[in-house]
This record gives C-alpha cells, sequence and structure tokens, in this order.
C-alpha cells in the first residue's frame, strides 16, 4: 500500500500516474485536500506534493485524504470529459457564492472595494472592459473568459470535473452572473448590513449525474451483506459434491460484513462503493487490524462474493 515519503523533514504524496493515463493526464490541474486547504497540483509522470507536516500519524490521515481525491480524478480521465446540465450548472455557481461570502464573513473590507468590482464584473459581462471599445458578441465571450474564467476552472477542480467545452461556457456565464450576488451582499455587509443571509440558498445543491442514476439504480434493491452470506452459504452446500462453507469463515464474514455496516452507516449492498470499501480498508490498515498483504478484506470479498 503506498504511503506518505519523507523529503527532507516534510512528508509528502508522490504517486506515479498510471502508465494508460500519462498522455491524458499531462498537464491536467488537481485540486487535492491537504488538512484544511485545498492544493492544485499539474500533473506530469508524477504527481508529488506537500502533505505539510513533519508528524506521520497526520502524514497517514492527509496522505489518504488526499489519495483518495487524486484517484477520483484518474476515474474521471478515463471517463472523459462529462457535461453540465443547467442545474448543475447554477449549483456550482452558487458554491462559488458561498465560498466569497464566507472568505469575506468577518472582514467584508471597504463598500469602495464592491462597488469597484461590481463595476469591473459588469463591465465584463456587458464586452466593455475596454471602455473606448464597441461591445461585440466576440467582446463579450473574451471580456467574460479572461475575468472569470480562471474562477470557472478553479470551481471545476475543486469538485474533481473535468467537463466539455460546452459545458464549460455554461458553467462561466452562471459564475459571471452569480457574482453579482457576491458583490451585493459583501458591499451590503461592508456597510455593516448583515440582513441577506439566505443567498446561498436559491442555488440548488450539486448531485453529479453519475452519483443520480447509482442513487436511482440503488433504491431498486434492498440486499443486506446477510442475504449476501446466507445466499452464497446456502449456495456452497447444494448438490452431491458440496464443500459447505465452515462454521468459522461464516462467523468471519458475518463479523467483517458487521463492521463493514456499521463503518458506512448501511447494511444495503447496492449502496457499496469502491470508494467505501478503500477508506474502511485504510481504516483497518491504520488501526492495526488487518495486515498490509495484497489480498482482500473479508468485506471486500462479501461485495464480490
Amino acid at each position: 500500500m503506498p504511503q506518505p515519503v519523507l523529503i527532507g523533514s516534510t512528508y509528502y504524496l508522490r504517486v506515479i500516474v498510471p502508465r494508460e493515463l500519462r498522455n491524458r493526464a499531462a498537464g491536467t490541474v488537481v485540486a487535492l485536500p491537504i488538512g484544511d486547504r485545498l492544493s492544485r497540483l499539474t500533473l506530469n509522470t508524477r504527481a508529488k506534493v506537500s502533505l505539510r507536516t513533519k508528524d506521520w500519524p497526520e502524514a497517514k490521515r492527509r496522505y489518504s485524504q488526499a489519495l483518495a481525491a487524486l484517484e477520483d480524478h484518474w476515474e474521471t480521465l478515463r471517463r472523459g470529459p462529462g457535461s453540465l446540465t443547467h442545474k448543475q450548472a447554477v449549483a456550482l455557481a452558487g458554491e462559488v457564492v458561498g465560498v466569497f461570502v464566507e472568505a469575506f464573513d468577518e472582514d467584508p473590507k471597504t463598500p469602495e472595494m464592491w462597488e469597484n468590482i461590481e463595476a469591473v464584473d459588469l463591465a465584463a459581462r456587458k464586452g466593455r472592459s475596454n471602455p473606448l471599445a464597441v461591445p461585440t458578441e466576440e467582446s463579450k465571450a473574451r471580456d467574460v473568459e479572461r475575468r472569470f474564467g480562471a474562477l470557472t476552472d478553479a470551481t471545476l477542480e475543486r469538485r474533481g470535473l473535468v467537463v466539455d467545452p460546452v459545458s464549460r461556457v455554461r458553467l462561466l456565464q452562471r459564475v459571471a452572473v452569480a457574482m453579482e450576488d457576491v458583490a451585493r451582499v459583501n458591499g451590503a455587509r461592508a456597510r455593516g448590513d448583515y440582513s441577506e443571509t439566505d443567498v446561498v440558498d436559491k442555488y440548488p445543491a450539486y448531485v453529479p449525474k453519475t452519483e443520480a442514476s447509482r442513487e436511482q439504480a440503488r433504491e431498486a434493491t434492498d440486499k443486506t451483506f446477510a442475504d449476501v452470506i446466507d445466499a452464497e452459504v446456502a449456495r456452497r452446500a447444494a448438490g452431491r459434491d458440496a464443500k459447505p462453507m465452515s462454521s468459522s469463515a461464516e462467523r468471519k464474514y458475518r463479523r467483517a460484513a458487521d463492521e463493514f455496516a456499521s463503518h458506512r452507516k448501511s447494511k444495503n449492498v447496492g449502496t457499496v462503493t469502491v470508494r467505501q470499501a478503500d477508506e474502511w480498508m485504510r481504516t483497518m490498515l491504520e488501526g492495526g487490524k488487518l495486515s498490509n498483504t495484497p489480498d482482500l478484506p473479508p468485506g471486500s470479498s462479501l461485495v464480490v462474493m
């Protein structure tokens, strides 16, 4: 199992990009959670980032979180660029509003700063960043990209999303509009008016399409771990040359199933994800309850039983 690497006196995550993804991964940017911050990492043939700690237990915790995000990025690259619905774009724009409003909640700076930001944003949306130029559709697109493009990309990176050009433009436009809320709310707070507290509530929560489709499929099954074990016990006991499962093996699987179900707070087999199994395995390893061998842990065996 990969582990943090000590370089000097600080621990690092250092992972080789999977061979089949090297061409697609080269130059892509991924945001990895390191402690309470996100670190933007541009990939080449390796992924290397400081875990910003000298403490081994903390390094292992941060490594596990960062590696999980990196593995999500691998899966995104394997799937190829995705698309965003209108609702998803609005939801992501709402997350931008939430970040800005929270960041300036205690110290919203000055009203003049937000008035200036509002004016510059408006000029970009109208294609008048250059006040001497006649606005055209091309100048609008160019000015919006220059003003909000980096923010749009950071929003996608934060979610680990790789989207097609049409979806990026859709999100870019929603971010440009959403920044009106940021300037208005923070400007009011800079003047001492904190009355608008529900600005983020008008935006929907972001739900990945894959997650939504998985949830619909999972709701169709209510099979539990106990059902899977019962079926396997019955299968092995059937037939003339049957080799029934031993009582000790059955107890082992049932104990592992109960522990895994407790970890993920559900006994439903249909809702298991690879990430949950991986997180559980890491927890077991770090807690010394599982040996660091290439064998599958009992819980993983249940899923493929």
